[in-house]
């Protein structure tokens, strides 16, 4: 008759002894081919190039973003003042 005292030691041991034997390190006496390498190398290639590229755009669309709004704020100035840029075409005529 085994009581749960002694089930829950029982059970201790055995995960004890299982993590211990995962340390050991043992010859494996197997053999990847050169297909399972090959995929391997090519998933880590794409899973660092797809991390790269969703940096890159973490970074690059707000410089995109503002700099589009710098250039419509200079051109949104460049339309409410149009006096200003025939004096300045004025002022240019009379110099030569």
């Amino acid at each position: 008759m085994i009581n749960g005292h002694h089930s829950k030691r029982v059970t201790k041991k055995i995960v004890l002894v299982n993590l211990l034997n995962m340390l050991v390190i043992i010859e494996a006496n197997a053999y990847i081919g050169p297909g399972a390498g090959m995929g391997f190398i090519a998933s880590a290639l794409a899973m660092v190039g797809a991390i790269s590229l969703a940096m890159l755009a973490f970074i690059y669309y707000p410089i995109k973003r503002h700099l589009k709004k710098r250039k419509a704020r200079s051109e949104d100035s460049q339309i409410e003042r149009p006096d200003q840029a025939k004096e300045s075409e004025a002022s240019k005529l009379d110099d030569d």
